[in-house]
């Protein structure tokens, strides 16, 4: 029928049973609050073993023990320092296509995989090898605490991404989270 033809109503409903907007699941709304809850439940806890760290290097132990000791620690991670998926994807075919001494040396490259460049790794293959290969893991770890001082990404990742890499996302300070808090709205509205 076109919609032309259609009564207020009738386009009423339309909208409220097509457009995604809209759309409502109870089931998927409390799959995706536990979840959410998980992580949050999660960085409060790695909040507190944090806190007894005393050295930059035990922090980044914990965490990296974190990242691949616990289910959704990688998730909770990434979170935390507001990383998306397919910028981990990127950041890493970025660092196997680059052989910049410096990057190398802090993300361990050499403990990567002896894979064809041409070809990204997927999000299952990264994120296994970021779950059970911990010289990868604390590359990763190393560039969450020192990549926004690396000048070749600080030359090719936007301001907005390389803010990221901030080792003050791990004191939890209100600055911090207000801060992280800001720069998603902001994406948001953009």
């Amino acid at each position: 029928m076109s919609p032309k033809k259609l009564t207020n109503d009738q386009k009423f409903e339309v909208i409220l049973t097509r457009n995604t907007f809209f759309f409502r699941s109870d089931e998927f709304e409390e799959r995706s609050e536990a979840y959410i809850s998980s992580l949050a439940n999660l960085l409060l806890l790695l909040k507190s073993e944090l806190d007894t760290k005393k050295t930059q290097e035990e922090k980044r132990e914990l965490i990296t023990e974190f990242i691949m000791d616990r289910p959704d620690g990688l998730f909770a991670i990434l979170s935390l320092s507001s990383i998306s998926e397919e910028f981990i994807l990127r950041l890493f075919t970025f660092i196997r296509a680059t052989n910049d001494p410096l990057l190398s040396k802090t993300a361990h490259k050499a403990s990567f995989p002896k894979t064809n460049t041409d070809n990204e790794w997927s999000k299952a293959y990264l994120f296994k090898l970021l779950k059970t290969k911990k010289e990868i893991t604390r590359g990763f770890v190393n560039l969450l605490f020192e990549g926004v001082s690396i000048p070749i990404l600080r030359d090719r990742i936007p301001l907005f991404e390389l803010k990221k890499f901030n080792l003050a996302k791990f004191d939890f300070s209100t600055e911090s989270l207000i801060t992280r808090r800001a720069e998603f709205h902001g994406l948001a509205r953009g």
